[in-house]
């Protein structure tokens, strides 16, 4: 999720939007895409920085109803239960006072089930790619999605089909 979240940054730049950028990585590296948007937004004006939980609590503590925090700190390859900084990430961002927008899918959330890997980001909306995740469907998963908007980007039709059509006959 972090290069959804780098690539944001760098959209909001472009339509004249400011906006800070809290990187927690907890010893990670980044994914090829996350990179190639980090290596974009360090030769920019964008602040980037490499932040831990308390960075994080610092920044979202003087944040206002006004304000977005937008959530690109997990994605769908969580397995498990959330694990330290990120569970403290989680919980400051559920405490903070701005309106939280998920991106793919609440940071701390099973896709596939839409339960809570201990601790799930509570999102006032999430904006998900492709389709819904098979999860958005339960009840609880609602609690912390809120409204779920699906974008696409731009995959060809054909292979949506086929992909669709692989899920339903593996339901049969």
């Amino acid at each position: 999720n972090g290069g959804d979240g780098l690539a944001i940054a760098r959209l909001l730049a472009a339509d004249h939007l400011s906006s800070e950028v809290l990187l927690v990585r907890a010893g990670k590296s980044l994914s090829s895409d996350a990179q190639s948007n980090l290596r974009f937004l360090n030769a920019t004006e964008i602040p980037v920085v490499d932040a831990g939980p308390d960075d994080v609590a610092q920044t979202l503590r003087d944040l206002s109803s006004e304000d977005l925090v937008i959530d690109a700190l997990l994605g769908t390859g969580i397995r498990g239960v959330v694990a330290s900084p990120f569970d403290t990430v989680i919980r400051t961002i559920n405490n903070c006072s701005a309106q939280v927008l998920a991106i793919d899918l609440p940071s701390g959330m099973n896709g596939d089930t839409g339960q809570p890997c201990g601790i799930c980001v509570q999102a006032d909306s999430t904006v998900t790619f492709v389709a819904e995740k098979t999860g958005f469907r339960t009840e609880e998963a609602r609690q912390f999605t809120g409204p779920v908007t699906v974008c696409h980007i731009g995959l060809p039709q054909q292979w949506l089909k086929k992909w669709y059509e692989a899920a339903v006959s593996d339901r049969s």
